[in-house]
């Protein structure tokens, strides 16, 4: 092993230099900041660079051996490639060994300090262009790479988030609120890291302007989402919020963040206008307050340019290409992809066919609009549970999407993560996993791509990392009823029984009405064998769903007098039934019917069909809490190892 520089000398890479006294990393003239740990995994790793140093070496020495999951180890890798710039491919200076682990691959420089201080090192002409390049946002290069056609700037965000882009996030001092509120301008004080984008009021008196309210909303936080070291937090949690009148500094502890962005959209005659302030969490005060802008409803995208190129000039700073927007200057594409949005996140069955056709119309007005692409390929993936689609069907259709808005935008870490889901539906297990850990460089904050690769993970049966995606997912969106729902699937996977059923209990104490929390929750009680309990989950999502009373009613008079099994016999019944008639089944089901009537063979028959036909909801079979019994059976690991399943 090589000697380890402790003193104070410096350690000179390419056009970096760190100083273990100061503890200090420079990008020439510029500072760069890295946290503690994982300085000093840089600092260990460049020491140790003769050789591959073991993810379970770093554990045991910067985590000292306490119970931690790889998931923080990897975050800490991640922040010093960030750090260093580092995140193209082939590596440049950290190069990951999977398997084994990682190794300092560039070539260092040691000069040890002497009496007359450390010795400069030259810096090249491109070291010192990239230090000019540090002065602008850390984004803007990927900005620039995503500038193919036409886009307009994101005005609407702008007039909150260039407080924190070009002024290095900084917040307002209590002395200057006041000026900032009549003129926009900023003070530097302590920088702001988080931010939650409330929905946008729609105040136009006209319920159907919910979707121009919602979309702008929506866009805000996307493109604040791209902000380097902001932590934006996904729609989920903030529309959680709409419609409430909390307390900006109780929604501060309940998102965990340092401000909020809020405001509201009104019609005067033919004008759309829109108002955003911005709030501190902490003590709740206004610290940003934009003017009124106006426009034609007809150019309303057009509110986003004026607003970015106004708060701008209030700032007096220039405007970030890192608000750049993978826009449209077509105003009819741009209503079509907001009212798409609009409808997919009903994700019902109706709101997932209706957002097909609204992206569509989008696309066909303007081709080059990468956004409506990405949605297609999304909604194509969420119908094949909401509508059902047939996954045969639009598995190609939603690929072909999302390849098509890489292609105009590859820096999209939606339709990353998008695609990342359509090849876990293809099988392709090592394409989704390098999908999804490109959604997450391009943007680490982004809830959806942790909850996919929870998923992936649970399905490779990667268990302790699954439970460390699916809190992370739950970390950056905390109010999402999805994940929270989903985190108990993942811990009941991982064999944490009684961790999953609190995390039920707490999801409904989010909101006691949310149906996936209750059906999820019947199907493992019924797999445990509590039948009761089992049944009151099933009674309650039946009256949430708001089926008939006599329909209810006559589920729990059969459950509670035959058992749950008479109910699962009249479902089998009632596919196979289907089957005989031609119509489309989901093989998986059958299986699972069978299964939990105790009839083994049968389930594996049908498995074994699910398998032949390619079936995309085979991710159930392998995963679900409806064949746990079968997984000590040699012929559920065969059909695993076919499917290229560890």
């Amino acid at each position: 092993m090589m000697e380890a520089q402790n003193g104070g000398g410096k350690l000179i890479f390419g056009d970096f230099q760190l100083e273990r006294e100061s503890r200090a990393l420079w990008l020439c003239e510029a500072k760069i900041h890295l946290a503690k740990r994982p300085f000093d995994i840089l600092s260990f790793l460049i020491d140790n660079r003769d050789r591959v140093v073991s993810r379970h070496e770093l554990l045991d020495k910067f985590w000292e051996g306490h119970d931690v999951y790889d998931d923080a180890l990897r975050k800490c890798i991640a922040s010093i490639r960030k750090a260093l710039r580092d995140v193209e491919k082939p590596p440049h200076f950290i190069e990951t060994r999977y398997g084994s682990g990682f190794r300092f691959i560039g070539t260092v420089q040691e000069i040890p300090k002497n009496g007359n201080g450390d010795q400069a090192a030259p810096i090249s002409e491109a070291g010192l262009q990239q230090a000019e390049n540090l002065k602008r946002p850390l984004n803007e290069e990927t900005a620039k790479r995503s500038r193919r056609g036409r886009y307009v700037l994101v005005g609407i965000a702008a007039a909150g988030l260039l407080i924190f882009v070009s002024f290095g996030f900084f917040g307002l001092s209590a002395r200057d609120e006041t000026d900032a509120a009549v003129n926009g301008k900023l003070s530097q004080a302590d920088p702001m890291r988080s931010i939650a984008i409330l929905p946008l009021k729609n105040l136009t008196g006209d319920p159907n302007n919910d979707y121009l309210s919602d979309g702008v909303t929506e866009s805000i936080i996307t493109e604040l989402s791209r902000v380097d070291e902001l932590r934006t937090v996904s729609r989920s949690s903030t529309f959680a919020l709409k419609g409430k009148d909390i307390d900006p500094r109780e929604i501060g502890k309940k998102l965990n963040v340092d401000s909020i962005l809020e405001g509201s959209v009104q019609k005067k005659a033919d004008l759309l206008s829109v108002n955003v302030r911005l709030i501190s969490t902490e003590h709740g005060r206004v610290l940003w307050t934009s003017q009124e802008f106006e426009r034609p409803a007809a150019t309303a995208y057009e509110l986003q340019e004026i607003i970015s190129r106004n708060t701008a000039i209030a700032l007096r700073t220039k405007l970030s290409d890192a608000i750049a927007m993978r826009n449209t200057k077509n105003a009819d594409a741009y209503q079509a992809y907001l009212k798409g949005r609009f409808q997919w996140n009903k994700r019902t069955s109706d709101g997932i066919k209706k957002s097909i056709q609204l992206y569509e119309r989008a696309i066909a007005l303007d081709p080059d609009y990468a956004l409506p692409y990405a949605g297609l390929a999304e909604s194509y993936v969420q119908g094949i549970w909401h509508v059902p689609f047939v996954p045969k069907e639009v598995l190609p259709k939603a690929k072909n999407a999302a390849l098509k808005a890489l292609e105009l935008d590859d820096t999209l870490a939606e339709t990353h993560a998008a695609l990342a889901n359509i090849h876990e539906l293809n099988w392709n297990w090592s394409e989704a996993e390098r999908e999804l850990q490109r959604a997450i460089e391009i943007d680490p904050y982004y809830a959806r791509a942790y909850h996919v690769q929870a998923f992936c993970f649970w399905i490779l049966g990667r268990y302790s990392e699954a439970v460390a995606a699916i809190e992370r997912a739950e970390e950056l969106d905390p109010l999402n009823l999805v994940i929270s729902t989903d985190k108990a699937q993942v811990l009941f996977g991982a064999g944490r029984i009684d961790d999953a059923f609190r995390q039920w209990k707490k999801t409904l104490e989010l909101d006691p009405n949310f149906v996936l929390a209750y059906e999820q929750r019947a199907i493992v009680n019924d797999v445990l064998g509590n039948e009761s309990a089992a049944i009151e989950d099933t009674v309650r999502a039946m009256e949430l769903k708001g089926l008939p009373q006599r329909e209810i009613a006559a589920y729990r008079q059969t459950a509670s007098r035959h058992g749950l099994k008479s109910i699962h016999r009249k479902s089998l019944k009632s596919l196979l039934l289907a089957e005989r008639r031609g119509e489309y089944v989901v093989y998986v089901y059958l299986a699972a019917y069978h299964n939990l009537l105790g009839q083994k063979e049968d389930a594996f028959k049908y498995l074994e069909k699910a398998y032949k036909a390619r079936s995309a909801e085979i991710v159930i079979g392998v995963t679900g809490p409806q064949f746990s019994s079968l997984r000590s059976d040699p012929r559920y690991a065969h059909l695993r190892q076919r499917a290229g399943l560890p």
